[in-house]
């Protein structure tokens, strides 16, 4: 059985102890495995190539969703989150997206939506509306849910 690889929060580790054939990596399955003649381990995942640093980079953080489960909260009970922090994690959503894209990550999508899903729901707080908030964590779902059935 394959699992899924991701990256332990932000750091420059795998959570997993070992990458194997068949293993996923944003939905896509790790389909060669080799070592260059120079000693770095490359992959190919959904055709493409990556060596080592740029699997790092395409790797999600594990706690991506971070900023969705505190919208999930806050749209389950608005009560329950302050103003303050979901303005916190729309900055926080901002930067992982940010850096999502300057990295040229393959969760770009998922970044983007969890973004907006924050940064709506930060707006919302102020005028009592979650439409537009639970349509992105919505998307999100869908999209994290589409790579993990690939």
């Amino acid at each position: 059985m394959s699992k899924k690889i991701t990256r332990y929060e932000d750091s420059k580790t795998i959570t997993n102890e070992y990458i194997e054939l068949g293993d996923t990596v944003c939905g896509q399955a790790i389909t060669q495995i080799w070592v260059s003649s120079v000693g770095c381990p490359m992959f190919v995942i959904g055709g493409r190539q990556y060596s080592w640093t740029e699997l790092l980079l395409a790797l999600p953080d594990e706690n991506m969703n971070k900023h969705i489960e505190l919208v999930k909260k806050w749209l389950n009970d608005p009560s329950s989150v302050t103003t303050e922090e979901l303005r916190v994690n729309r900055d926080s959503a901002l930067d992982t997206q940010a850096k999502a894209f300057a990295d040229n990550t393959a969760n770009g999508a998922a970044y983007y939506n969890a973004y907006n899903a924050a940064y709506y729901a930060y707006v919302a707080s102020n005028w009592n509306s979650s439409d537009i908030a639970a349509g992105y964590v919505k998307k999100y779902e869908e999209l994290t849910a589409k790579k993990d059935n690939e």
